[in-house]
């Protein structure tokens, strides 16, 4: 007996996207844009990353609101 045939797995954020397998569905910045949405509406929000913006898509956050995005610096700085 043979298991069915898995279906592709929708897979998030650039990162991962660039490595998906040919033909499996991603989707776009999905954190970056949820983070932005939210910001719009609640003021307290911020972003907070440690030298990883580009892998967690808060570079969409930091274009929309710049001075709000915080970065601690890398380990080798």
């Amino acid at each position: 007996m043979t298991a069915p045939p898995q279906k592709p797995r929708l897979t998030t954020s650039a990162m991962i996207a660039s490595i998906a397998a040919e033909g499996q569905r991603v989707q776009a910045a999905p954190f970056g844009k949820a983070l932005v949405e939210l910001a719009a509406n609640r003021p307290e929000v911020v972003g907070l990353t440690a030298d990883l913006a580009k892998y967690t898509d808060l570079h969409l956050f930091a274009q929309a609101y710049p001075c709000l995005l915080y970065t601690s610096p890398s380990p080798r700085d």
